[in-house]
């Protein structure tokens, strides 16, 4: 997939995911600003720092209902037809942010499919792969298994 074509997709993608919350009253997902095509550049809005650059040493985040957090998250990209594609167990939750208060949300969509539209031959790999291990549920399971591995949050349900 090219420059160009990823970043149509992310910009496409994070629009459809900002309506899909308006409809539900939340937000997981970063809210598009600003758009500037000459640069292939987006400006969202602060969603918190990825899981994999917590650091041991700052203060705990403490997550509640992270459960019932995921569980949103997860509906909100059926509702929106979206299917991320850049979450897997070895990633460290690089793809998951929180906030000092405890908020999840989910970033980074340039390797998605959307409308079951394949955007490329990886992304039809990493399709076929989120398909054999459960679909929307593997997805879950990946950021919890993020949420639990990473040392920087304390898990309260």
């Amino acid at each position: 997939m090219s420059q160009e074509q990823a970043f149509a997709l992310e910009c496409s993608v994070l629009y459809r995911l900002n309506e899909t919350e308006k409809r539900f009253g939340t937000q997981r997902f970063p809210a598009l600003c600003a758009i500037d095509l000459d640069r292939f550049s987006i400006t969202m809005d602060y969603v918190g720092t990825s899981l994999d650059a917590l650091s041991n040493n700052e203060p705990v985040i403490v997550v509640e209902s992270y459960r019932e957090q995921l569980r949103e998250i997860v509906m909100l990209l059926q509702k929106a037809n979206v299917v991320h594609l850049d979450l897997y167990p070895g990633h460290r939750g690089r793809n998951v942010c929180v906030t000092e208060s405890g908020r999840l949300s989910l970033i980074d969509f340039d390797i998605c499919m959307i409308d079951s539209i394949i955007m490329s031959p990886e992304c039809e790999k990493r399709l076929k792969h989120v398909k054999e291990h459960g679909g929307y549920e593997y997805i879950y399971n990946v950021m919890e298994l993020a949420l639990r591995d990473c040392r920087g949050i304390s898990l309260k349900n």
